[in-house]
């Protein structure tokens, strides 16, 4: 009896904790539009109205998406982080609007994703020159980014690439972006992964699959230490270099070429596609490869 009755305690106490838990973090509203400092959670699927989800800068947020979608406002980025911001659960965040983003960060921000799917359900990327009117980036990083097992990141379009960190023009930035990829399952886009101008990104860990021109394209410093990089499906098109990794710096500022591989495993495609590619055209650039398996 007593230890029936110990148990029932037990049960109570950690249902209470849970209840103070999700009691203390502020539910997302269709109309909320900027984060302070705190807890928020998705508790149901919201499509906001007023604008992007956005972190005030200096805030320290947690966002847990439960099991819910979050979509954008039309025209606007779905969440933008200016301060410090950590994302958990299994929900997903949407963009339905062109050139704009599922989550946006900020120079000087620091988002770290423990979890979460993140895509572009309409997108509509035709091919690297037809956009389809509604094509962009799903996760683009100007700040730090960490990104975590648990996370997923889906693009059915082939004219944006799918996770772009850096700047797409990076002439007179001083500013360094910073990506690091821990695991997590990354399909599609253009190129699924992108390093861009001024981009510093440390691979340890994923799954990465492409289907149109790579599974990581690098412009600047590029470091993978593990993960499983598939292009079997990839297949050459004219005037088009196709390959599972792509290096191709051509700025000596901030497009260098640097591209360290120690582990991994990578999985080429068809006739005509590769699985090493470096095209770059400056001296600073290199592909350095001490570790893998390459198919």
């Amino acid at each position: 009896m007593k230890k029936i009755l110990a148990t029932v305690l037990a049960l109570v106490m950690a249902l209470a904790l849970c209840s103070v838990s999700w009691a203390d973090a502020t539910p997302i509203t269709e109309g909320m539009t900027e984060l302070d400092t705190g807890s928020y959670v998705l508790d149901k699927d919201v499509t906001l109205t007023a604008g992007a989800l956005t972190v005030k800068s200096g805030a320290i947020v947690t966002l847990d998406l439960g099991t819910f979608t979050l979509t954008n406002k039309a025209g606007e980025h779905t969440i933008v982080n200016n301060g410090t911001l950590t994302i958990t659960g299994t929900g997903t965040v949407d963009n339905v609007s062109h050139a704009r983003a599922a989550l946006f960060n900020n120079e000087g921000a620091t988002a770290v994703l423990n979890g979460g799917s993140f895509t572009r359900s309409q997108e509509n990327g035709k091919t690297k020159e037809d956009s389809g009117n509604n094509s962009f980036y799903t996760i683009q990083n100007l700040g730090t980014m960490t990104i975590n097992a648990g996370v997923s990141v889906t693009q059915n379009g082939c004219f944006s690439s799918m996770v772009a960190n850096g700047y797409y023009n990076g002439t007179g930035k001083t500013n360094t972006p910073t990506m690091i990829i821990n695991g997590g399952t990354f399909s599609g886009g253009l190129n699924t992964v992108k390093n861009d101008d001024c981009g510093v990104m440390t691979i340890n860990g994923g799954e990465f699959k492409n289907f149109a021109q790579a599974c990581v394209q690098n412009h600047n410093k590029l470091t993978i230490t593990n993960g499983n990089f598939d292009g079997s499906e990839l297949k050459a098109i004219a005037d088009s270099t196709v390959s599972v990794i792509y290096n191709c710096g051509c700025g000596a500022d901030n497009d260098k070429g640097m591209l360290s591989i120690s582990g991994g495993t990578f999985s080429g495609g068809k006739e005509g596609t590769y699985v090493i590619c470096d095209v770059s055209t400056v001296s600073e650039a290199y592909t350095d490869i001490s570790g893998g398996t390459f198919t």
